[in-house]
């Protein structure tokens, strides 16, 4: 009883040591430690001395079913063992270093509704094709250049544009993380006076042909003059 008591009062929260100390192998250890003898030659002197591996493992099962048993570890035990047995492979190490910088994705605020939205990332579906996308067509517009800005293409950014409201709210946007719509919207409100540049270039594209149906027109008329 007496020996049980002084070793429940040298009881640890480490499982491992409170092991060690039940072992009698291990007495003149703890003593040269508690003696003041440094740590580390007390493991000189551990490694010196030849302990029988039986005495010298810490585990044993009473039975053969519990030596075959598998061993059960808590998580933090198991954090232990890899920490100081785990071999990290190549993909672990990178999935570790992805998820260590890897940052929570930033919440998209839109002051567009969602039919709007859609709309403008439809429009802007069709402009995947071009040169350098929907930035290079902003511009375009910018500088009135009519090779780039098709008839087709100057109707869809009439259609998709900044409304007069959404210029007002977009010109010197300085905000959070924007959406495709919102950050076409954004480019487009940096072009002075957008729609009427847009609709100009579009009359412009469209001069040739209108008036080659006046002139269709006016033949028609002399006809029955």
């Amino acid at each position: 009883a007496a020996q049980s008591s002084r070793e429940d009062g040298r009881r640890t929260d480490n499982p491992a040591l409170d092991a060690l100390r039940r072992n009698a192998t291990y007495d003149k250890y703890f003593k040269m430690v508690s003696f003041g003898v440094p740590v580390s030659a007390v493991g000189q002197k551990m490694q010196q001395d030849y302990i029988p591996p039986d005495v010298a493992t810490i585990w044993s099962r009473v039975t053969d079913k519990r030596r075959h048993a598998p061993v059960t570890l808590s998580g933090a035990d198991m954090d232990r063992v890899i920490a100081c047995f785990g071999e990290a492979t190549s993909s672990f190490s990178q999935r570790l270093q992805t998820n260590a910088g890897q940052k929570k994705p930033q919440k998209i605020h839109s002051a567009l509704d969602s039919r709007r939205a859609n709309n403008i990332h439809i429009g802007l579906s069709r402009f995947k094709a071009a040169a350098g996308g929907p930035s290079a067509l902003v511009a375009a517009v910018r500088d009135g250049r009519l090779d780039v800005l098709t008839p087709d293409v100057l109707h869809t950014l009439a259609e998709i544009g900044p409304t007069p409201v959404e210029v007002k709210r977009y010109s010197n946007f300085r905000g959070a993380k924007l959406d495709d719509a919102e950050r076409f919207l954004v480019d487009m409100a940096t072009v002075p006076r957008v729609q009427e540049k847009i609709h100009v270039l579009l009359f412009v594209q469209q001069y040739p042909a209108l008036i080659d149906q006046l002139n269709e027109r006016l033949r028609v008329l002399s006809l029955y003059r």
